[in-house]
């Protein structure tokens, strides 16, 4: 008896510890409530630094709307609001592609640490200073791919929250994957 309590004591012990960050790509793509940094439309925080390293003081408020929100055709029905006791400057996921992957056109994928943008990628807004890293694929990397005519490319940026597992030491380059290290 002692036996199976230990076992359940540690099932429950581990099921807490890592579901308790588990937000799926579609919580994190169909959010219900505009996200705002001082006064500028970010549509998540992911791109934003909450720890009190960030140098800066910040307040938080929910406000709940009469009528829903429209922004880029999306419909919010509440609001976030960050104002910090500092400018903060952003960049879009285009400005991103622009100025470190500037040679990649066509069909792009964002991911931000490993979340899919699904739709919408033009509302999405990143604090510059918060920024770690992006790394280009392309669809000619996956092999089921490979003989896909309608050819992709999925940048993933990295912020500085995102952990990188020790193990990875140096990264292995593939020939059209590049790593571009972004704020050293």
């Amino acid at each position: 008896m002692k036996q199976i309590f230990i076992l359940l004591f540690l099932t429950f012990s581990s099921v807490m510890m890592y579901s308790r960050d588990y937000l799926s790509d579609a919580d994190f793509n169909y959010s219900t409530s505009a996200a705002y940094i001082n006064d500028t439309f970010v549509k998540n925080f992911i791109g934003f630094s909450v720890k009190s390293e960030a140098g800066y003081k910040y307040d938080i408020k929910k406000v709940n709307l009469s009528e829903p929100l429209i922004i880029n055709g999306v419909t919010y029905i509440g609001k976030v609001i960050v104002e910090t006791d500092m400018p903060i400057e952003f960049v879009s996921l285009e400005d991103i592609r622009k100025q470190y992957l500037p040679d990649v056109s066509g069909k792009v994928i964002y991911m931000i640490n490993n979340r899919f943008v699904f739709n919408d990628e033009k509302s999405y807004k990143l604090e510059k200073d918060f920024l770690e890293r992006c790394e280009l694929l392309q669809s000619s990397d996956f092999e089921i791919f490979k003989d896909n005519k309608d050819k992709f490319s999925i940048i993933k940026i990295f912020t500085k929250t995102f952990k990188i597992p020790v193990r990875i030491r140096k990264p292995i380059e593939l020939e059209q994957h590049r790593i571009i290290y972004m704020n050293k």
